[in-house]
Order: C-alpha cells, then structure tokens, then sequence
C-alpha cells in the first residue's frame, strides 16, 4: 500500500516507512526508538503518523555533532 506524503508550512510529513528509511533504519527500530524517547516525536493527523522531515534532518545533524565531540 503506498504512503501519501503529507506538507505543512513547506515541511513534508513523512509516513514511517519514508522516516525509516530516512534514518536507514527498519520501522521497527524506529518504533523502538520512539519508545525510548531517542528520536523526535511524530504528529498524528487523525489515525496517521506523521514525521516532520526537517524535524528529522535536525535530529540527524545533532547526533551526528555529538559523535563528534
């Protein structure tokens, strides 16, 4: 089934399969980590998930600056 991919405000909302693959990660490593409070929270638009790509991009340069210090 194919995931629509949602804008607001010029940011996408990504389904979790397109944040998964984002962080290469399976979505359920992605889930995990969303239970462990290690990645940004998404939004829910009625029953979908959503992540907020620069959200994401964000989060992927700050971990990416804390494996550098």
């Amino acid at each position: 089934m194919a995931r629509t991919t949602s804008k607001i405000e010029g940011d996408r909302l990504l389904a979790v399969d397109e944040a998964a693959r984002m962080l290469g990660l399976p979505v359920s490593s992605l889930w995990a980590l969303l239970a462990e409070g290690r990645v940004p929270r998404p939004v829910r638009i009625g029953r979908r998930t959503r992540w907020s790509e620069r959200g994401l991009e964000v989060w992927i340069r700050d971990q990416h600056r804390a494996a550098q210090q």
